[in-house]
């Protein structure tokens, strides 16, 4: 856990996300969660300044190596806290870590756009997209759209469950055409 900073992120966000899932359990700076509580897209809350947008991301870093991370979740231009009026980069995908994989950690961190409205050269993700995840960077997408250190931050930590070996059971089964 100690490594998210400076693997992930360069400093700590001085403001905190709260994510409440609709399974009824809440984020809290590294409490364990099961893939199936977090299943479906959370609502996120966190101080907002008039007028400004917002860029969000979800991500593990606690991938193989060769991947470095995955995006699980990434929206741009997000006004206040109003995720349904952003632009939606890359849909929702709950946690599902490889069997014996161990504990991954799972982090939302909130960028305020400096310059304003994002102007980007993202192509959007469809749901269904895996390769389009992986081999993401924070660091290296704040840099590229100038939006700074990340304003709020939170995370949690999963390791996989019956549900996420069912999910990778059902990813991994050979395709009949």
């Amino acid at each position: 856990m100690d490594k998210t900073i400076p693997d992930v992120i360069s400093t700590l966000p001085t403001n905190v996300i709260k994510v409440n899932y609709p399974s009824g359990v809440s984020v809290n700076l590294g409490n364990e969660l099961t893939p199936l509580q977090v299943k479906d897209e959370p609502t996120l809350e966190w101080s907002t300044e008039t007028g400004a947008l917002y860029t969000v991301i979800m991500l593990d870093p606690d991938v193989a190596e060769d991947i470095r991370a995955i995006k699980h979740w990434l929206i741009v231009n997000v006004p206040d806290n109003d995720l349904s009026k952003g632009e939606l980069l890359a849909p929702y995908v709950g946690s599902r870590p490889p069997q014996d994989s161990g504990l991954h950690r799972y982090i939302f961190l909130v960028y305020k756009q400096l310059a304003g409205h994002l102007y980007h050269t993202e192509v959007p993700l469809k749901p269904n997209d895996r390769l389009g995840r992986r081999k993401f960077s924070a660091k290296q997408f704040a840099k590229r759209y100038n939006l700074g250190e990340p304003y709020a931050g939170n995370l949690f930590v999963a390791k996989a469950d019956d549900y996420s070996n069912q999910l990778w059971a059902e990813i991994n089964k050979p395709k009949l055409d």
